[in-house]
């Protein structure tokens, strides 16, 4: 585990993997709250016609978050990234 780093500290690019249980939850409930994968690949900031793709794998645990995505879906879901931090498991530095 890494919850001991300051994630508020990281670059944005920074790429977060969080605990499996915990990130299909969070995933799941931010879908319902957004309506649907498509729109919450927007309100992360995703664009295109496939702003849903990365959603998917990330829902998946092939891809991390990047930090400045998982910023942008903890205030749509108004959680603290600090709440965040002790689900993290991996930090990989861009």
């Amino acid at each position: 585990m890494t919850n001991d780093v300051d994630l508020s500290k990281l670059t944005r690019h920074t790429s977060i993997v969080l605990e499996n249980g915990f990130r299909k939850r969070f995933i799941e409930d931010a879908i319902k709250k957004a309506g649907s994968l498509r729109e919450l690949g927007r309100i992360m900031g995703y664009t295109g016609k496939a702003s849903n793709w990365n959603v998917k794998q990330i829902l998946h645990g092939k891809q991390g978050i990047p930090l400045f995505r998982l910023e942008r879906l903890c205030d749509f879901m108004n959680v603290p990234l600090a709440d965040i931090q002790k689900h993290v498991v991996k930090i990989r530095q861009k």
